[in-house]
């Protein structure tokens, strides 16, 4: 068992190292440094050979998994507002121009205070799971009568098989070993969702 369990760990740290040389990570960390030197969003992006939606997007998720990696960059506090073009139509040089008043920025609004109530609550992730599909091979007529049964009680095959494999796991307990490797597995697994 130790041997399998080493072997096991020693795959957790090879996924980790995978998921920090990655290109996409690496490139992360370019797009950050050059932001960090006070080139602006379009400069860096343009000097490692990415798009704009490729900045927005990976400025979004470093602000929701890891904001510390921004400090020290302009996008640090920035937040991504959108802005309205101005609406200017051009004018020919023959018309003559009206005497136009001043542009003043709009006065800072009042920053709203917030209640004990508000400074106590805790913010949760979306905990709803995902769904996806999955399917395994079996006798058709198997299939069929399983269609049957799950449309007589009123649900569908899908519900009707979650159930059945639910049931099964919960009478079917891993063995201690087994459970190891489960985890290990599942702690892989989960790396692999992140880095995506």
């Amino acid at each position: 068992m130790g041997k399998l369990n080493m072997d096991l760990l020693k795959g957790v740290e090879d996924q980790e190292n995978v998921i920090e040389n990655s290109k996409a990570y690496q490139d992360e960390e370019k797009f950050l440094d050059l932001l960090k030197q006070g080139k602006n969003r379009k400069e860096a992006y343009e000097a490692i050979g990415r798009e704009k939606t490729w900045a927005s997007k990976t400025i979004k998720k470093i602000r929701e998994t890891a904001p510390d990696r921004l400090k020290g960059t302009s996008e640090e506090i920035k937040e991504e507002v959108p802005t309205e073009p101005i609406e200017n139509e051009p004018q020919s040089q023959n018309t003559p121009q009206a005497a136009q008043e001043p542009q003043t920025a709009p006065e800072p609004s009042q920053p709203i205070k917030s209640t004990p109530e508000e400074e106590n609550l805790v913010y949760v992730a979306n905990t709803k799971p995902q769904k996806q599909s999955f399917s395994f091979r079996a006798e058709q007529t198997k299939i069929e009568s399983w269609k049957l049964y799950a449309e007589t009680i009123g649900g569908d095959v899908g519900t009707l098989w979650t159930a059945a494999i639910d049931e099964y796991i919960a009478n079917h307990k891993l063995t201690e070993e087994q459970q190891v490797i489960y985890d290990l597995k599942k702690k892989i697994a989960e790396m692999q969702r992140k880095q995506k």
